[in-house]
């Protein structure tokens, strides 16, 4: 098997063998990389029910860009969160030791009410 090409893999080496599959390492001419190729076993290469659909490439990389998009904007609310809540920390320690003053205003409101 090694050595053999198919469209555009050639394997160039033997990765594993499982129950599901054997795995061979590849090198994609049109990627220019090395690739993972799967051979499934011929009891399961013949049930169509054994079939995973894999996106093809311009899908995958729409996939990850959207995914990339998605963990940056996390990163982003969480940094903000972060802000907030050290500000809400600093702003509790601040009332609780009296370094800042409810104002009078504020409090006679919440007599009346």
């Amino acid at each position: 098997m090694i050595g053999t090409k198919l469209a555009h893999y050639e394997i160039t080496s033997h990765l594993g063998s499982g129950g599901m599959a054997d795995v061979y390492q590849a090198t994609d001419s049109k990627l220019g990389r090395s690739v993972a190729v799967k051979f499934l076993p011929e009891a399961l290469a013949c049930d169509s029910d054994s079939y995973i659909w894999i996106p093809d490439p311009p899908e995958q990389h729409a996939i990850v860009e959207r995914i990339e998009t998605f963990e940056l904007a996390i990163k982003v609310e969480e940094g903000t969160l972060s802000k907030l809540q050290q500000l809400k920390s600093g702003l509790m320690a601040d009332l609780l030791t009296g370094r800042v003053r409810v104002p009078e205003t504020f409090e006679v409101s919440r007599q009346t009410t």
